[in-house]
């Protein structure tokens, strides 16, 4: 899961304990945001790949009588940004989205059903091809992995090359 997916997830869980559950229907949050962060190290060349994502989207909060989390579906759309450290000028970028639809035990707060759907990865090289991609679905229950199904490709060796010296 991508570092916003985690980030999101405790967001959401955290405005849970501020809204008011008395609501008709659920509770919509939007959020939108950034982050650069180290993606990762190319050895060869001594340098790191830093990707500067941006996103945004939509939580929708679900509470039972009690005013407890129930359930979290967020979407979320954004654009990766991978860059050397050292050169932000040359980028290679591309868009994703994301759709999450977690139910949530209310008594211990805990995930029961996790099901991740979308476009996580997708960066391409000019006359390469994919380099990063991931995309399908994700399945877990009580927190353990289930199953999983669609395209990864993660060519680190290419884009160390590309971003090389």
């Amino acid at each position: 899961m991508k570092r916003p997916a985690v980030f999101l997830f405790v967001l959401a869980l955290t405005l849970g304990t501020v809204v008011t559950a008395f609501a008709e229907g659920p509770v919509q949050v939007p959020f939108e945001g950034g982050e650069t962060y180290q993606l990762e190290y190319c050895g060869d060349g001594d340098f790191w790949i830093m990707n500067h994502e941006v996103w945004s989207g939509t939580d929708k909060l679900w509470f039972d009588e009690y005013d407890r989390l129930t359930r979290i579906k967020w979407r979320t759309g954004g654009t990766d940004n991978l860059f050397r450290e050292d050169d932000p000028d040359n980028v290679l970028s591309g868009d994703y989205g994301v759709s999450v639809d977690i139910r949530i035990n209310p008594e211990t707060d805990l995930p029961t059903k996790e099901h991740f759907a979308g476009l996580v990865w997708n960066i391409h090289i000019p006359g390469h091809g994919n380099v990063l991609h991931v995309a399908g679905s994700q399945y877990f229950e009580d927190g353990e992995f289930v199953r999983e199904a669609g395209l990864r490709v993660f060519d680190i060796e290419a884009l160390c090359q590309y971003f090389g010296p």
